[in-house]
């Protein structure tokens, strides 16, 4: 048995200042990870969540086809393209309303006042112009990178082959 107390004297601290020591540690460590998070690491986790956004779409649902009592269509679903902008991140409005309004034969005028008239928010797509041409949406598609914040929807347009009678 050991008796000399200088050997002992680690074992001599009351307990309770060690847990308190150790939490303090604990806490000192979230801290700094903390500050380390807002401060030095922000640039890296604001890129990271530029990426990683969620866009909420409305998908219009699909009808079906309606068929007379001779098996003749009535009515069927088309796909109509539409151009969508969503200003939050167009980076340079004046030079992507240029290049649309070659594209779409509008002119940036024009198209300004309607996405300032129909925004609603600035994460929110504004439907720019409705049932575009083939040659539009190949347009579009080909310059897709050099058009930031402009993306095409494919929606469900009714179409009616057979006259009235």
């Amino acid at each position: 048995m050991n008796t000399n107390p200088d050997e002992n004297h680690f074992f001599s601290i009351p307990k309770k200042y060690l847990y308190f020591g150790l939490t303090g540690l604990l806490f000192l460590l979230l801290v700094w990870r903390l500050f380390y998070l807002q401060i030095y690491a922000t640039k890296k986790y604001y890129l990271q969540s530029q990426k990683n956004h969620i866009r909420e779409v409305v998908l219009e649902p699909l009808r079906g086809i309606i068929y007379d009592r001779d098996g003749r269509v009535l009515v069927d679903d088309h796909p109509a393209y539409s151009v969508y902008v969503t200003p939050y991140e167009i980076r340079h409005l004046p030079r992507l309303l240029n290049r649309l309004g070659a594209i779409l034969k509008m002119s940036p005028p024009e198209m300004r006042a309607y996405i300032k008239r129909r925004q609603n928010g600035r994460f929110r797509p504004v439907r720019l112009k409705r049932q575009i041409s083939f040659k539009e949406v190949s347009l579009l598609e080909e310059n897709k990178l050099t058009l930031p914040g402009v993306g095409l929807w494919i929606e469900p347009k009714r179409f009616y082959p057979s006259p009235a009678r």
